[in-house]
């Protein structure tokens, strides 16, 4: 599952996290679900991760199978928050 987006249910004014799952756009809300926030529903909220890529691309082009044309225009990026994880 992977968290998208949250908001505010307009009937009940609670809000909400937004999530993905991998059983398609059939399933759910296109593919969507809805938990409270808050209550630590599934355990979100005490056992979340994420990623931050290393490098990336500023271009629009698709690259090669083989990784050509992928290494152009890249940029580097240091996590903030790792030298914190690391201690």
């Amino acid at each position: 599952m992977s968290i998208v987006g949250w908001g505010i249910d307009e009937e009940t004014g609670k809000e909400y996290w937004k999530l993905r799952n991998s059983w398609g756009q059939y399933w759910g809300e296109m593919g969507m679900f809805r938990i409270e926030t808050g209550l630590n529903i599934l355990n979100i909220e005490a056992e979340n991760y994420w990623v931050t890529p290393g490098t990336w691309t500023e271009h629009n082009k698709p690259c090669g199978e083989d990784g050509t044309g992928c290494l152009t225009n890249t940029r580097s990026y240091v996590d903030p928050g790792y030298a914190f994880i690391q201690k």
